[in-house]
């Protein structure tokens, strides 16, 4: 499922990053299971949060396996209710919550 608005990005230190193709179909068949080169994208899936609840705490797992074999330094969405970062990267998760944190408390 496509959902207008929602964005996902997968940023890396250098370029050339192959991160295959977007599963398209069923995610629970096995034919489109994730895997390298299959991924899934996670921000379309409504019930999609990296602190789940235990009835959907499969999104999580299957996140945090496809980050591993990606592995980029950062990982940025904007999804129905959050905006999710991650990063690999000390300085620049301190610059991003700082700013973050200003902007909500003006």
């Amino acid at each position: 499922m496509d959902v207008p608005g929602y964005d996902e990005w997968y940023l890396y230190e250098t370029k050339g990053a192959d991160l295959g193709e977007p599963i398209k179909e069923n995610f629970f068949e096995p034919i489109n299971a994730l895997r390298p080169g299959h991924l899934l994208v996670f921000v379309n899936q409504l019930a999609f949060t990296i602190d789940p609840t235990p009835d959907v705490q499969f999104f999580a797992e299957m996140f945090w396996r496809q980050l591993e074999w990606i592995r980029p330094e950062s990982y940025v969405s904007d999804g129905q209710d959050q905006l999710t970062f991650l990063t690999r990267n000390d300085t620049l998760f301190d610059t991003v919550y700082e700013r973050l944190s200003k902007a909500l408390s003006e």
